[in-house]
């Protein structure tokens, strides 16, 4: 399998690029709900492109989260759980879309520094790749579960993971080694740029961003999300 084009760039959740941290987690200080209600309401609607997108969900649930995320950041581990609650929770209400900010920095321009490493980078081609045979799931949890175990990303780690969960294993590692997964995450890059993504995670709902970046409360989002419903 070729990975060299993937050398990582994260280094205790925290990078620096040109003069703009990107972090994962959040220190930003606490706000009441009511406060974190309105500048929801009155922030600015974006666009998002979900073409080839893993959702997980009814597709046409009347509620759209957006996650962006690194395999190596604790704070979207702890949220990808809270999200699966909520799809249970809120089913057919709402849906979950799951986008790649690697912190790494030959996969995501943004990141300056590099490791030899290639974790997150290896990780988000692995998520894509089992997602283009309809196993995104069980590789994105897997993936999670082996960074809370401790495992780091590799070639060998996925690969197994891939194995487990049931997928065409020729046809996995030639998507691992395309340029079609490496321009994808180009693409969420790109995106990312232009949303001002700095941090990981970082959500958005119906096309509006989530007010804090971390790991979202959860008495938070089920207001939010009651009131979604209320205006729809």
């Amino acid at each position: 399998m070729i990975l060299s084009f993937f050398v990582l760039g994260f280094y205790g959740g925290r990078i620096s690029t040109g003069g703009t941290r990107l972090v994962s987690g959040s220190a930003d200080g606490e706000k009441s709900i009511p406060e974190q209600l309105k500048e929801f309401e009155t922030a600015q609607t974006v666009q998002i492109d979900l073409k080839d997108v893993p959702i997980l969900g009814d597709l046409n649930a009347p509620i759209t989260i957006v996650k962006y995320a690194d395999f190596n950041c604790g704070h979207c581990m702890h949220t990808s759980k809270i999200l699966k609650s909520f799809l249970n929770e809120y089913e057919g209400i709402i849906k979950v879309a799951y986008k790649n900010f690697p912190l790494d920095g030959n996969c995501n321009r943004l990141v300056g520094r590099k490791s030899p490493e290639a974790s997150s980078c290896i990780a988000a081609s692995a998520a894509l790749c089992a997602n283009q045979q309809n196993k995104f799931y069980p590789v994105y949890t897997g993936l999670y579960d082996d960074n809370e175990a401790g495992v780091m990303h590799t070639a060998a780690t996925v690969t197994r993971l891939a194995e487990k969960s049931g997928l065409k294993m020729d046809q996995f590692r030639a998507c691992m080694s395309s340029t079609k997964i490496r321009d994808h995450i180009n693409r969420e890059v790109d995106e990312a740029e232009k949303l001002k993504i700095n941090s990981t995670p970082t959500l958005f709902i119906n096309n509006k961003p989530f007010p804090k970046s971390g790991t979202p409360d959860v008495d938070f989002l089920r207001r939010l999300i009651y009131q979604l419903i209320n205006q729809s």
